[in-house]
């Protein structure tokens, strides 16, 4: 009892300091906005503030955006537009690097700042982008996906005693509806319907706007069906609950994982069933077939069962 005590104040302690992370966004950017009301005399971090903050983007991706802008401040704290050049890309990469950030995070900062400054070359405060003759560099990563055995433990963990608890609850989902942790924190019961005999999740993806459509009784034993029960996650916040994750990994012995680790199991399982990498494609809501076929790269497990699966055909 003082253990599960002990691990909810952990983790209301971890939502608080989110909030406060939030809150300091807030702060800074309205530092911003009082300094300079004129646009006119905007630079490009007020700039940069202003123009994210009005953006329809979803509020992680904000958040996200606004993470490069403190990087960015951290780096210089006066950058006038006239200052962005293919040496202030060049210098703010390896400000990046100096600070032990990883490659792919680095990429999608510098990915944010190309953004930041094709927004000002259409505003009309920039000739020209100098990511035009800049490359980024990226860093090929496997999907990290749980492992048959690591989802049975965390199953019977939520089982056995967490129920109530909310991020292992949405995470699962995720495991058996391939939905996004930003998708899954918007889930209403308007999303979820009856049609054809079947219950379908059919939701506006907050990433791409697109509708993805999943049958969640007809997949994995309709194991998603008991999740959808008081899909109540409205009050879950992305850093928080990777925290909770995070710990329940450490209770349970096995590696440490976040909540999009819950899409990709989603897909390798449906590959190691042998769904077709179209359906897959179709179930995630991925735009294009080469973002599904990363799947298909990465796990010689389904390899060797697809050419044994062959071989005992032909015989």
């Amino acid at each position: 009892m003082i253990y599960h005590m002990k691990k909810s104040i952990c983790y209301e302690t971890e939502t608080i300091n989110y909030w406060i992370n939030e809150l300091s966004v807030l702060l800074h950017y309205l530092k911003h906005l009082v300094r300079t009301n004129d646009e006119s005399a905007d630079n490009f971090i007020t700039f940069s503030y202003r123009i994210t903050q009005s953006s329809n983007k979803a509020p992680s991706t904000r958040a996200n955006i606004f993470t490069t802008i403190h990087h960015l401040e951290h780096f210089c704290q006066e950058i006038e537009f006239a200052d962005i050049n293919y040496s202030f890309v060049w210098d703010f990469d390896k400000f990046l690097h100096k600070q032990g950030i990883r490659q792919s995070t680095i990429g999608k900062h510098l990915r944010h700042l190309r953004t930041l400054i094709n927004e000002a070359v259409r505003s009309g405060y920039m000739a020209s982008n100098p990511f035009r003759d800049y490359t980024i560099k990226g860093e090929k990563s496997s999907p990290m996906a749980l492992t048959t055995p690591e989802l049975s433990k965390l199953e019977a963990y939520w089982a056995k005693g967490s129920h109530r608890d909310k991020p292992l609850q949405a995470f699962l989902l995720s495991v058996y509806s391939g939905l996004r942790f930003s998708d899954i924190v918007t889930l209403s019961p308007h999303d979820i319907l009856k049609k054809d005999g079947h219950v379908w999740i059919e939701k506006k993806m907050q990433k791409t706007g697109q509708v993805v459509r999943v049958p969640v009784d007809l997949l994995f034993g309709g194991k998603g069906l008991k999740l959808l029960r008081n899909p109540d996650f409205g009050t879950l916040r992305n850093g928080p609950a990777n925290k909770r994750l995070k710990q329940a990994a450490h209770d349970l012995g096995i590696r440490p994982f976040t909540f999009h680790a819950g899409r990709h199991t989603f897909a390798m399982m449906l590959l190691e069933k042998g769904v077709p990498i179209t359906t897959i494609q179709k179930l995630c809501g991925h735009t294009s077939i080469k973002t599904t076929t990363v799947y298909a790269d990465t796990d010689t497990h389904i390899i060797v069962s697809d050419l044994q699966r062959a071989n005992c055909e032909k015989t």
